[in-house]
């Protein structure tokens, strides 16, 4: 393939992966965008994320706490007006992160939220659900709510918030997560038959680039977006379990990516591997004992942690487009290269995601989201690799094995050549050696009157004769054991059973009536007589001895029939 080709193949794979990723973005968006109304906007009927203003009067946007200057030790009254009309069993139902939040409702407290600090991830509790009892009673009346921020940032928000049944609220709500939830479990399912398929591949030398690194890195994204889906929380509860794993997960994240590029390179960076696996440990130890010794809350080392995340998805890309480059300049075809284009859309896709995240809070956006959907193309992407390379090697794996059968079949007659004896000889000597096999016949044969087929009306009705002859030998002495062609008109048979004299009576018979059978018939140029001798291998000590035995009783037979022959 000319280097051109190459080029427009590499460029067509690319072009084909972002349309993919861009078609899957675009399908996500609208089967989850009807959930995402039903739940968010003003119009419908049970939201009550609207209308909150501070004691300014100000209204106040409940997704972006942080902008009214909330920290901690500050607080913030939102002041709201429940519906005049209340449906028997309604409840005002929110989602909270990183608030602290007292609720008053006609001047009286009907509900508190102070979680406790953590020693593992300190005040960053992440998500939780609250469900307030609203009796028809309080219909029209004020709702107070005392804000108490957890940190000076906009990661203080109150979200979904509505006045509804929390069974109508649950079931809402889950379906809204549904959507980039199947994606998240898509990703941790094919994650975990990488890891699976890392270890299989690698012992029959299918695979040489890492798929344990990009399995297990799978997994942790999948599990990461899909907590940002709020199911866990939904289902589960605020539990400290989901915020130790959302934080942790992304300190080394990164370097299971940085690991998996290197193994797609063509020379091996180890050094920018250990490099990323120390960031990551780095990371870990300080995040952990600067909040243990309440020096730091990990909610701040999750900045570094942001920038890290960056630095090493830029090294990912660094190392492959140095592999990329080198395999390009010697003029040879980009190794992987689909792996590589998906790769890289993966790291656009999360680049993407963590710049929304950071800085860009759109109506439909879920933490992971983007991430998410360019790890799913990317590991599809991947499989349909490997089940290249496994049909290649598949392919070349039955072509050896054609060439192997080949080698030991004799090409006239089909059925094993002398190398065929000679291996099968060498494997029941071991066999008889070890008591594996108590006896077996070595059977020797000899076609008579070839020779002069051959001569009267030429070879192809010699090999005609030829093909005869080993059809009545398989028919008999194959079915106790194999047979072999020796070469011209000798054959070779063993005879395998417990007791080897009395079948190889029983095959003698046989083949001397389909001989005879043969003989009778109109297709016969010549009368067709088989000389046979026979040997016991037990009683001559190996097979290589009652082949040599044999072969004599063979000639000696041969000789007995050309004496009886009539003059």
């Amino acid at each position: 393939m000319s280097a051109s080709m190459r080029s427009y193949r590499i460029r067509a794979q690319a072009i084909v992966v972002v349309l993919v990723a861009c078609v899957l973005t675009i399908l996500s968006l609208i089967a989850s965008s009807e959930y995402i109304y039903d739940a968010d906007v003003e119009s419908v009927q049970t939201s009550f994320a609207r209308g909150w203003t501070d004691e300014g009067g100000n209204l106040v946007d409940l997704s972006m706490l942080g902008a009214a200057n909330l920290s901690d030790g500050d607080n913030v009254i939102l002041h709201n007006r429940l519906p005049y009309e209340l449906n028997p069993g309604s409840e005002l139902i929110f989602c909270s992160c990183n608030t602290n939040f007292i609720v008053y409702v006609n001047g009286e407290e009907v509900y508190s939220f102070q979680p406790e600090r953590s020693p593992l991830v300190g005040h960053n509790y992440g998500y939780a659900f609250h469900f307030i009892d609203l009796p028809q009673s309080v219909a029209g009346t004020e709702v107070v709510i005392y804000v108490n921020g957890m940190y000076a940032d906009n990661s203080s928000e109150f979200k979904a918030m509505e006045i509804s049944s929390a069974n109508d609220y649950v079931h809402r709500h889950f379906l809204r997560g549904v959507p980039l939830g199947v994606v998240c479990l898509a990703v941790v399912f094919l994650g975990s038959v990488l890891i699976g398929m890392h270890f299989y591949l690698r012992n029959i030398g299918h695979i040489a680039f890492n798929l344990a690194s990009l399995g297990l890195f799978s997994v942790i994204m999948g599990v990461w977006a899909a907590m940002h889906t709020l199911i866990p929380y939904l289902l589960a509860g605020g539990i400290q379990l989901w915020r130790v794993i959302d934080c942790y997960s992304l300190i080394f994240a990164p370097y299971l990516l940085v690991a998996f590029a290197d193994s797609l390179m063509v020379k091996r960076r180890k050094r920018y591997v250990w490099a990323s696996f120390s960031v990551a440990m780095a990371l870990t130890i300080a995040a952990f004992v600067l909040n243990l010794a309440d020096i730091l809350d990990i909610h701040y080392t999750m900045h570094a942690v942001r920038v890290a995340m960056l630095l090493q998805a830029a090294l990912a890309i660094y190392m492959i487009a140095s592999t990329v480059r080198l395999q390009r300049s010697a003029g040879h075809y980009v190794r992987h290269g689909s792996v590589i284009n998906a790769l890289v859309v993966f790291i656009a896709a999360s680049v993407v995601d963590l710049v929304a995240y950071m800085y860009v809070r759109f109506s439909f956006y879920t933490p992971g989201m983007f991430a998410s959907l360019g790890l799913l193309v990317a590991l599809l992407i991947v499989y349909m690799h490997i089940g290249k390379i496994v049909k290649s090697d598949a392919v070349s794996a039955s072509q050896i094995d054609e060439i192997r059968n080949l080698a030991v079949t004799d090409a006239l007659t089909g059925i094993g050549n002398v190398r065929a004896w000679n291996d099968a000889k060498e494997e029941l000597q071991s066999m008889f050696e070890s008591g594996q096999l108590e006896d077996a016949a070595v059977c020797m044969l000899d076609v008579n009157n070839l020779k002069n087929v051959n001569d009267t009306l030429g070879h192809e009705a010699g090999d005609r004769y030829i093909c005869v002859a080993v059809d009545c030998i398989n028919r008999t002495f194959g079915k106790f054991g194999g047979c072999y062609r020796k070469g011209g008109d000798e054959f070779t048979a063993v005879i395998c059973t417990s007791d080897p004299a009395a079948d190889f009576r029983e095959c003698l018979v046989g083949l001397n009536e389909l001989l005879d059978e043969f003989n009778a018939g109109e297709g016969a140029p010549l009368p067709m007589r088989i000389a046979v001798g026979s040997a016991s291998v037990k009683e001559h000590g190996s097979f290589e001895a009652a082949e040599i035995v044999a072969d004599e009783s063979m000639y000696a037979h041969k000789s007995s029939m050309k004496d009886a022959r009539p003059a």
